[in-house]
């Protein structure tokens, strides 16, 4: 399945580089990155309503509050991984 999961203000993945995250530890593969502001490192992107996607983005593209993963992965991997990012930002 493929689904969308925003980066959680306070969450683990808040203020992490991609390349700090080990995405198949959950067994989820990390197909892009919908991000509010362009990056001044990466200008391969695309402008999409006012957003910037990343495809395959680069391991220190920095992820922040807001952001939006797409994620592949199995539907019960998806849930856990939500949860803990969910958990994570309390």
């Amino acid at each position: 399945m493929m689904d969308e999961i925003e980066i959680l203000e306070g969450s683990f993945l808040d203020n992490k580089l991609i390349g700090e995250f080990d995405f198949k530890r959950y067994k989820l593969l990390l197909i892009g990155v919908v991000k509010t502001k362009q990056s001044s490192l990466f200008t391969h992107t695309m402008e999409i309503l006012d957003k910037y996607f990343y495809f395959n983005p680069h391991s220190e593209l920095k992820l922040q509050k807001g952001d939006v993963l797409i994620l592949i992965g199995d539907i019960r991997s998806m849930k856990y991984f939500k949860r803990k990012l969910q958990k994570s930002a309390l």
